[in-house]
């Protein structure tokens, strides 16, 4: 059953097709579908969350924080 969660819905089942920049077991970076800048990443959880505040696992929070920093590395290349 879908949601009113493109990420999820969408992204995360492979029905719509992005480039993905980094991946680990539970982030996900990749580049916008429209982008509004020239390097446009989105980074999301590999399961529904409704913000970020709700993540209790520290796996996840880290994860997020270390791929931002990996594509800021990336952006600035």
């Amino acid at each position: 059953m879908e949601s009113d969660d493109f990420y999820c819905d969408f992204v995360l089942n492979n029905k719509t097709e992005v480039q993905r920049e980094i991946e680990t077991e539970h982030v996900l970076a990749f580049r916008h579908t429209e982008p509004s800048w020239e390097f446009h990443v989105v980074i999301i959880p590999k399961e529904h969350i409704s913000k970020l505040s709700d993540v209790n696992d520290p796996n996840i929070i880290g994860q997020f924080f270390k791929l931002r920093v990996i594509v800021n590395a990336l952006v600035l290349r």
